[in-house]
């Protein structure tokens, strides 16, 4: 459990880490930025749902 929260930490300061110097280079406008959010929601969707399924499956398959 420590491990999947640490995977989360890491993976929030680095897209603050980015996104903070986005802005601070001025290569973050508004394209960019629904871009750029449209790519976090979409890495976090296919992680929400392949994640679990797998932890699921390797559950089920490790009964048997």
């Amino acid at each position: 459990m420590p491990i999947v929260a640490s995977m989360g930490g890491n993976s929030g300061m680095q897209a603050v880490t980015v996104t903070a110097r986005a802005l601070a280079t001025r290569e973050l406008d508004t394209i960019n930025m629904l871009h750029a959010n449209g790519k976090e929601i979409a890495v976090a969707a296919v992680n929400g749902i392949v994640w679990p399924l797998y932890g699921f499956t390797r559950s089920i398959w490790d009964l048997f």
